[in-house]
């Protein structure tokens, strides 16, 4: 009888448990993730051994605990995760890494996501809408800025069911997350050694803590030392060269914002930066007034120079407390900058840089800004479209939703750090909705109505070398279209290049050797509100004729720049040894249009502009002739 009584003990908790299944979970739209730790806790490090399977196939719309249709089954690493989180919410978030049979972490799928090994499961708890991560993510991916692809699920461990989770992709160098070059631990000098790097500012609890102080402090009135930590490669992986060399750049950047007057046109940040990045990012922070930004879970890279020099912002990271959903800082207005705050507590020890603000406050970058809002407007950031999808996700996971608080039941109670406590899940949403539709509606009130905009040429387009004190470039060579702008003026940063406005196009004066930046500068209302990349011209004649001559091994014929193009180009020649030169335009009758040239020239190299604002569109080609060398080329105008 004892013995009836021992079975019965234990079989009873596994009924019961199975019961409380069916109950909670009959079935579901969302996929199923099932982990079983055989016993063991999940702490904070290291992540233990677990077994992990996902219900789910793409084509399928329900799925019940029974099914065996797996999306994923197998070991994984698993850990707490998580700074606030994991000491204040019940709901906790967890940390999971795929592995294979040996143990090892091993790249999958998951949900239809790219193949990766470290993935996040978030527990949306302090965020009751289980909305705002998602959404900006979301956003941030369709305006072209990588943030973590998401996956609504449920999830069960260890026969507890704990709600609705978020599968979210980890921050990592990847080719399909933040797609650097790899470094490796051999990679200690040269080109090699310039990237890829990811930096962040974040807490220092909860993640890894290895990094370095800046040469500078907080905005006053705090004076606090900035704490950059390294994220990849990870603090075991990291060699002192590439330490060094980050932390270099990073000096570099701060001390050229520290040290250039901010609307110079020729600061070193502007060559530094990628400043669309860096517009993104703010427009991201400050549309859901994110009180974290620009301190916290804020991440930065830079990729190796061969590829793209310049340092990147991003990709944007924890927002459930943005979007108002915070009864601090103000966190909770739908009103001003969250870049210009600077009222924090006393007991606060993370502060934003000061060079955030520096650069924000540029009046250049205040156009790009809003320029790119009145853009996003008329997309993404529209609120037609965010409700939408808002409305989509609610009512699509609406039994779900239910189970999670029925799990979590938090709706009409205080939870850190809500500013609003809805009574039920609809008022959660509304107020959401409130809120962006005012936050919306304040930036739109709070920007330039008409923002300027000069569509420039890349830098790369423009760079090259001469043999010669001169060269022309037609406008259209530098910019494409304009508007809102009072005029454009080109300057450099040298005493010896001269420019020369000759209305369509300019005309470059060298008096000495060397390699020289200019820019093109667009102005409205006296202010700086458009700079061009950094165009270069390299001027090598030398104190003899004969050093242009070494420059030149062979004859050449060929357009530099636009083809088509409108109304002018620019042709070059090189010539191994002087001779007279016969350059000629003919139309596709065999009609001479134009005679360029017609006389003695010196070896090197040659450019001739070639302005066809007389001529209809259509085909032409240019011929040269020059002793024993003839060659034609065509070349096409579009008006």
């Amino acid at each position: 009888m004892k013995n009836n009584k021992f079975i019965i003990l234990i079989i009873l908790p596994i009924i019961f448990n199975n019961i409380c299944f069916s109950q909670i979970i009959d079935s579901t739209n969302l996929p199923i993730i099932i982990i079983n730790t055989h016993g063991q806790e999940i702490i904070d490090e290291p992540k233990i051994t677990a077994d992990m399977k996902i219900i789910y196939d793409e084509n399928k719309t329900y799925f019940k605990l029974t099914d065996t249709c797996y999306n994923y089954i197998g070991e994984i690493g698993i850990e707490l995760r998580g700074s606030t989180s994991m000491t204040l919410y019940p709901k906790k978030q967890y940390g999971v890494e795929t592995r294979n049979i040996s143990d090892e972490d091993s790249s999958v799928s998951l949900l239809g996501l790219p193949s990766e090994s470290d993935w996040i499961l978030n527990g949306p708890y302090g965020d009751k809408t289980l909305l705002r991560n998602v959404i900006i993510y979301k956003l941030s991916n369709e305006i072209g800025r990588y943030a973590s692809r998401s996956k609504f699920c449920e999830v069960i461990i260890n026969d507890d069911y704990k709600g609705v989770y978020v599968l979210l992709e980890k921050i990592k160098r990847d080719k399909n997350r933040v797609d650097i070059k790899k470094l490796e631990p051999q990679d200690s000098s040269g080109y090699k050694l310039t990237g890829g790097y990811i930096f962040k500012l974040d807490k220092t609890e909860g993640s890894e803590t290895d990094g370095w102080y800046s040469n500078f402090v907080s905005e006053q009135p705090f004076n606090y030392s900035i704490y950059y930590q390294y994220h990849y490669p990870k603090q075991e992986d990291i060699i002192i060269q590439q330490k060094n060399y980050i932390q270099n750049f990073v000096c570099n950047f701060e001390n050229g914002i520290f040290s250039n007057q901010i609307n110079d046109s020729f600061s070193e940040f502007l060559d530094i930066i990628d400043i669309s990045s860096f517009i993104d990012f703010v427009l991201l922070n400050e549309f859901t007034k994110n009180i974290d930004a620009y301190r916290l879970s804020t991440f930065l890279y830079k990729d190796r120079n061969d590829i793209d020099s310049l340092l990147c912002f991003g990709p944007i990271w924890d927002f459930n407390i943005a979007f108002g959903n915070c009864n601090y800082y103000q966190g909770w207005t739908t009103t001003d900058w969250q870049i210009n705050f600077n009222n924090f507590e006393s007991w606060e020890v993370f502060f934003p840089p000061f060079w955030y603000k520096k650069i924000f406050a540029y009046d250049y970058m205040k156009n790009k800004f809003s320029f790119r809002w009145n853009e996003l407007r008329r997309g993404v950031i529209d609120t037609s479209y965010i409700f939408s999808y808002i409305d989509s996700v609610t009512f699509q996971y609406y039994d779900a939703i239910e189970r999670n608080f029925q799990r979590w039941p938090i709706l009409s109670q205080w939870v850190w750090p809500n500013y609003f406590v809805g009574n039920t899940y609809q008022e959660e949403i509304n107020y959401l909705k409130n809120w962006i539709s005012e936050r919306i509606n304040w930036i739109d009130n709070n920007m330039y109505t008409n923002p300027s905009y000069i569509a420039w040429a890349t830098s790369d387009l423009i760079s090259t070398t001469i043999y010669q004190n001169f060269i022309t470039f037609s406008k259209n060579d530098i910019f494409l279209s304009q508007s809102n702008i009072d005029s454009i003026a080109f300057k450099s940063e040298s005493d010896t290049l001269f420019i020369e406005d000759l209305g369509d196009s300019i005309r470059i004066n060298l008096q000495i050797d060397g390699k020289y930046k200019f820019k093109g500068i667009g102005y409205r209302d006296n202010k700086i509100v458009e700079i061009s990349p950094s165009y270069f011209i390299t001027r090598n004649v030398g104190s003899k004729i004969e050093n242009s001559v070494e420059q030149v091994k062979e004859f050449k014929l060929f357009q530099n720049y636009p083809n088509p193009f409108n109304p002018s180009t620019t042709i070059k020649f090189s010539l191994p040894e002087a001779s007279i030169v016969k350059l000629s335009v003919y139309n596709i009758l065999g009609e001479q249009v134009a005679l360029l040239k017609n006389e003695q020239m010196n070896a090197g190299l040659h450019s001739i502009e070639f302005n066809a604002s007389h001529l209809s569109s259509g085909i032409y080609f240019y011929r040269i002739e020059s002793g024993i060398y003839i060659e034609v080329k065509k070349m096409i105008c579009l008006r």
